[in-house]
């Protein structure tokens, strides 16, 4: 006991349950958060209704720049300090809108579309990129692309694809849109002409059909790529595994409107949204054929959409939504409950006790620990005189993955130390509250 106490760290007095392993951020605003996006694990960035959120730091503080009426819908990061953001206007007049300094600060590159708004935007390097978007008054697409970094646009003729919402390049050349009407349209020579390749369609139990809209497209490999989206409490997923040959649609009755779209490689990908069924976080594990539902900390009427997820590794992501909700993994969202890969639960492969996150912190934050066979674990929190002040943890737990979610609002600021000894293995890292 007196080892143990020797470490510093700041924590939790948490529940000894597994909870939740996507958590709350402490997020600047309440404005509905639509796209987020990492260049690596430090630089990230948020765009929502008036406003862009940036992280330099992994995303502990989001300093906040308010856009007056101006509402960025979708983003691309091109590197720490390269990208562009589109969305429209209060006066109904699109937008494109660049930065040079990681997000600090942006530019108006072109609001000369009135009456239309732009909702995708993709760029494949500093001079190569291509935004997409419908208008207010009618159901017609709009596709441009630039070939000098954003200073001008040309506009290309598209087929009914009735209000693109994102787009996607594997190159220079080749690159896919989705719409609202199911479309997914092709190009092959730069975005200068597009052909519909696919349209997704939902047969309702009376023969009826309708189309599904598709609102995100991703490619983790030139031959895979996934759409999704879905409405009326239908969940629609669309994936290809020839380069957009071919597609195959799998609807799900009385799921989620998806809205959010992310793949680490060809087997490992997430999707978001919300509404009918409720908020969902899905996982696939083999490239799309199935999905499990992922656990998430809010009810499921609880907003009205999760609109966009990013992963910076297999483990660690990132989700934002309505009412400024922003949620983190540092697992990949697994719960080692139901979490299966291939069939076989998916465990570690080591013993691990991680750094809270975030540290330093006020009141809340988590801890993640990974245990290789069953053990009894007791997990303490200790001050800087060695007093316990918390016992988290004292029960015999199987192999997994766990977080702990602590709120240490009766706590004073200072140093703490949480101490993990699962059998043999023993672990203790400081932590920091500040308030």
């Amino acid at each position: 006991m007196k080892t143990l106490t020797r470490f510093l760290l700041v924590l939790l007095i948490c529940s000894p349950q597994l909870l939740s392993q996507w958590t709350s951020q402490t997020s600047p605003t309440t404005a509905y958060l639509i796209d987020i996006q990492f260049i690596g694990k430090q630089v990230g960035c948020i765009v929502g209704q008036g406003v862009v959120l940036r992280t330099t730091d992994g995303g502990a503080t989001w300093p906040m720049l308010a856009l007056k009426g101006l509402n960025p819908y979708k983003l691309k990061l091109l590197s720490s300090s390269l990208g562009w953001l589109v969305g429209g206007t209060s006066s109904s007049r699109s937008l494109i809108m660049k930065t040079t300094d990681g997000g600090a600060s942006w530019a108006v590159q072109d609001s000369s579309y009135q009456g239309s708004y732009f909702d995708g935007v993709f760029f494949i390097d500093a001079l190569h990129g291509w935004v997409v978007g419908g208008s207010i008054i009618d159901t017609s697409g709009r596709i441009c692309r630039s070939t000098d970094g954003g200073n001008s646009w040309i506009q290309a003729g598209t087929p009914n694809i009735a209000e693109p919402n994102d787009v996607f390049f594997l190159d220079t050349l080749r690159g896919f849109a989705v719409g609202q009407m199911g479309a997914i349209v092709k190009t092959t020579d730069g975005g200068v002409t597009w052909r519909e390749v696919y349209r997704a369609w939902y047969s309702y139990t009376t023969g009826a059909s309708t189309t599904e809209p598709l609102r995100r497209v991703f490619f983790a490999t030139p031959d895979s790529g996934w759409a999704i989206g879905g409405i009326s409490g239908i969940e629609t997923k669309v994936r290809t595994t020839d380069g957009g040959v071919t597609w195959q649609t799998a609807n799900l009755v009385f799921g989620s409107s998806l809205h959010g779209l992310c793949f680490t490689d060809s087997k490992n990908g997430w999707t978001v949204g919300g509404s009918n069924a409720g908020l969902v976080i899905e996982r696939t594990t083999d490239g799309g054929v199935t999905w499990a539902k992922q656990k998430q900390p809010f009810a499921p009427s609880a907003l009205s959409y999760f609109e966009s997820i990013t992963m910076t590794s297999l483990n660690e992501g990132w989700v934002v939504g309505d009412k400024g909700t922003i949620l983190k993994t540092i697992n990949g969202g697994a719960d080692p409950a139901t979490e299966v890969e291939g069939g076989t639960l998916v465990l570690p492969t080591r013993f691990d006790l991680s750094q809270n996150y975030p540290n330093p912190f006020n009141p809340s934050t988590a801890i993640s620990y990974q245990l290789t066979t069953t053990s009894f674990v007791t997990l303490r929190v200790f001050d800087v005189l060695g007093r316990e002040v918390a016992t988290l943890i004292n029960d015999s737990r199987p192999p997994g993955t766990y977080i702990v979610q602590f709120d240490a609002s009766g706590l004073p600021s200072g140093i703490y130390v949480y101490c993990l000894q699962a059998g043999n293995f023993i672990s203790a890292k400081k932590m920091v509250l500040m308030k």
